[in-house]
């Protein structure tokens, strides 16, 4: 039970830093989206599949500042 906490934690916590970085200042909500410029290009990596190159945002990205 203690390790579920702690994912809904970091959930929050990573929700809350989005939330900072990007000074939205209304209720979000599960329709909202960042725009790719938001994140540096480390932020990203690559998966190939069916010869394209994918962009995939990795879990631990954090928005620059907006």
């Amino acid at each position: 039970m203690n390790q579920l906490n702690g994912k809904i934690n970091a959930r929050i916590d990573k929700r809350k830093a989005w939330i900072l970085k990007l000074r939205i200042r209304k209720p979000v909500s599960k329709f909202m989206i960042v725009c790719s410029l938001h994140f540096a290009e480390e932020d990203y990596f690559y998966r190939s599949k069916d010869f394209k190159k994918r962009k995939i945002l990795k879990n631990t990205a954090v928005p620059l500042n907006s």
